[in-house]
C-alpha cells in the first residue's frame, strides 16, 4: 500500500500493525504533521497494543489526516490514546480486545461503525466526535462494554440526521459546543441510547428525534421539536418523595407512527397516588389506550391531558380500608369455621 504525504520529507519509520505479512502498512514522520492519502480501503492492525515510536504518533501532538475519500479499519487494538482521528470516508473499530480511548477529536463524513467485540470493553470519544457533512451520519455499536460519545460536535455541511443503532449500549456525554441547530437523531436497533449530554443548553442537540426501538433515556430533561414513536421504549425516573420525573418537552408534535407497542420503562417505583408529567406537547395523536409501562411495581395508569402525557400511580391503601378488609376476612373464617367431631374414634 501507498502512502502520499503533503510534504516532501524524508519516509522515517515503516511500521506494520500487527504479525501478519498481510497486515496493512503505514508511513508516517511522527515529528510533523503530515496528510496522509492511502491508495486504498486499509485495516490498521495494533493486535498487541500500541507502544514506542508508534506511541509518539497517536499519543503526541501530532495528527495524521485520511483525506483522500477511504475509509478506516481499526482492528484488535488494545489501549490506545489518539490525539486526533479525522478520517474522510467512515471508521470502524472491529474485534477488540481493550478498552479504547480517543482524548481529542475524530472527524468523519460518514459514520462511526463499532463492532461485535469479546467481552465487555469501552469506547471513549474523550474530546469531540464531529460529524462533518452528509446527510446521514450513522454511529452503529454492537457488541458488549460501553461506547461513550463526551463531546458530540456537528459543524460544516449538510448534516441533517445522525442515526443510533445496534444492540451495544451507546452514550451522548458531557459539554460541548453545537456549531448547528436542527437536525433529526433517530434511534434504531435493540441497543440503549443514554443522552446526557448539555449541548446548546439542551440534553440533544438534535430538534427531533425519531424512536424505532430499543431504548432511549435522558440523564435530565429533555427538549425538542417532535418525537414520532414507532417501538421500543422511552426510560423514565419517577422520584418516590413528590411527582417529579425527567420530561421531553416538545414545541411541536408528540407523534404515533405505525408500530404494535409504546412502552415507558420506569426506573423506580414512584410514589402512591402522585400524578407523573411526562411528555408535554403542542399536539398529538396518542390515547392513553396506546400505552404501556414496565418497572413500577407501585401499578398505575395513563392519561393524555391537554397537552401532556401523565401517569398517575394508584393510591396506598387507607388505614380505615385495611381494617375493613382485615375484620371481613375475620369474619368470613368465623362463619365458615366447622367444629371438630367430639366422637372417639372407632376401635377395631
Amino acid at each position: 500500500m501507498k502512502t502520499i504525504f503533503r510534504k516532501s520529507l524524508p519516509i522515517l519509520p515503516v511500521l506494520v500493525f500487527g504479525f501478519s505479512s498481510a497486515h496493512a502498512q503505514v508511513f508516517w514522520n511522527p515529528a510533523v504533521d503530515e496528510y496522509a492519502t492511502q491508495g486504498g480501503n486499509g485495516t490498521w492492525y495494533a493486535d498487541s497494543g500500541i507502544s514506542g515510536a508508534v506511541e509518539n504518533w497517536w499519543n503526541g501532538s501530532d495528527n495524521v489526516y485520511f483525506t483522500s475519500g477511504e475509509s478506516a479499519v481499526f482492528e484488535g487494538q488494545g489501549n490506545v490514546t489518539a490525539t486526533q482521528l479525522p478520517v474522510a470516508n467512515g471508521v470502524t473499530f472491529r474485534n477488540l480486545t481493550g478498552n479504547y480511548s480517543i482524548n481529542n477529536s475524530v472527524r468523519t463524513d460518514n459514520g462511526v461503525t463499532v463492532e461485535a467485540s469479546a467481552g465487555e470493553h469501552d469506547i471513549t470519544f474523550g474530546g469531540s466526535l464531529w460529524v462533518t457533512g452528509g446527510e446521514d451520519t450513522s454511529i452503529v455499536h454492537n457488541g458488549g462494554g460501553l461506547l461513550s460519545i463526551s463531546g458530540f460536535r456537528r459543524s460544516s455541511g449538510n448534516n441533517t440526521s445522525v442515526t443510533i443503532s445496534g444492540s451495544g449500549h451507546t452514550a451522548i456525554t458531557g459539554t460541548a459546543s453545537n456549531d448547528r441547530t436542527g437536525g433529526t437523531l433517530t434511534k434504531n436497533g435493540s441497543g440503549r441510547l443514554t443522552v446526557s449530554a448539555n449541548l446548546n443548553n439542551s440534553a440533544t442537540p438534535f430538534s427531533s428525534i425519531v424512536m424505532n426501538a430499543g431504548e432511549l433515556s435522558f440523564a435530565d430533561d429533555a427538549e425538542g421539536t417532535s418525537l414520532a414513536w414507532s417501538g421500543g421504549s422511552l426510560v423514565f425516573s419517577l422520584s418516590e418523595m413528590d411527582d417529579t420525573s425527567n420530561t421531553i418537552t416538545l414545541s411541536g408534535a408528540f407523534t404515533k407512527e405505525l408500530g404494535s407497542s409504546y412502552i415507558f420503562d420506569f426506573q423506580d417505583t414512584g410514589k402512591e397516588n402522585t400524578t407523573y408529567t411526562l411528555v408535554t406537547f403542542a399536539s398529538t395523536d396518542f390515547a392513553a389506550s396506546d400505552f404501556t409501562y414496565t418497572g413500577s411495581s407501585a401499578g398505575g395508569s395513563f392519561s393524555v391531558n391537554g397537552n401532556s402525557v401523565q401517569f398517575t400511580t394508584i393510591p396506598e391503601p387507607s388505614s380505615g380500608l385495611l381494617l375493613i378488609l382485615t375484620l371481613g376476612m375475620f369474619t368470613f373464617s368465623r362463619r365458615f369455621s366447622f367444629p371438630r367431631s367430639s366422637k372417639a374414634p372407632r376401635r377395631g
